[in-house]
């Protein structure tokens, strides 16, 4: 949905700048004719008809000079018009401007009319028109982009806490899992030194055995030796062959 209005923000945006050529050269037919109007006009009798903020009262159509000293703009009216810088604009900025109305309308058969100035001006209010209508679409496209947006962050925000959370779960696997490693290491090593304990036990008692062992056959062999002493001499051969250190 929202490529789609992107899509349709392009086409207006297109659509603007192409309404735009057109105005400007409108603006630019509507200039040259004031331009050649201008002319015609000066060589015309103007008389003063108002003060600037005052209105120029006339019948009929008549051509109207707004400005000072040789500066000046020129439209067409009917029936008077208001004297100021919101009708004509401000030709001499921060100087006192009147109203000059033609003693004719400026009319010159062979070039020119009232009629073809101001239907070079209607078009120009034309342009204005579409390029506002225009403008209205596109802020509404905007607009309605810029809820898609909200929405989106709105979106985004609940998957990250969701991913948050679900990373948090992660973490206490994972120390729950470090927990019983080190748990089962711990009794790993318990089990080990339990052996080792035994095994030294073994040893001990192997190396108690043997050491009584050792002691008693010595023992005997001195006994055995003292009797064939004590009779005369023979020495009596026992019937068996210590071996000391053997089981």
């Amino acid at each position: 949905m929202s490529n789609s209005i992107l899509t349709e923000i392009k086409q207006l945006k297109t659509e603007y700048d192409n309404k735009m050529k057109e105005y400007d050269s409108a603006v630019s037919e509507h200039k040259d004719k004031l331009d050649r109007y201008k002319t015609i006009c000066d060589m015309s009798s103007f008389k003063e008809c108002a003060n600037e903020g005052q209105r120029c009262e006339f019948s009929g159509v008549k051509t109207v000079r707004y400005g000072a000293d040789s500066t000046f703009k020129y439209d067409v009216f009917e029936n008077g018009t208001n004297c100021s810088n919101a009708v004509f604009g401000d030709p001499v900025p921060g100087t006192k401007k009147k109203c000059y109305v033609a003693a004719t309308s400026c009319e010159h058969p062979d070039e020119f009319n009232p009629t073809v100035l101001q239907a070079s001006s209607n078009k120009i209010t034309s342009k204005i028109n579409e390029l506002k209508n225009i403008e209205l679409q596109m802020r509404s496209k905007i607009k309605q982009l810029l809820g898609y947006r909200d929405k989106w962050a709105s979106d985004f925000s609940n998957q990250e806490q969701c991913l948050f959370s679900r990373l948090e779960k992660l973490d206490n696997r994972r120390d729950r899992l470090v927990d019983d490693e080190i748990a089962s290491s711990q009794n790993v090593e318990g089990q080990f030194d339990n052996l080792n304990f035994q095994i030294n036990q073994t040893i001990t008692q192997y190396s108690l055995w043997a050491g009584i062992t050792v002691l008693s056959g010595i023992a005997l062999y001195i006994i055995v030796k003292k009797k064939s002493g004590g009779q005369g001499g023979a020495v009596a051969k026992p019937g068996f062959k210590l071996n000391i250190g053997q089981r």
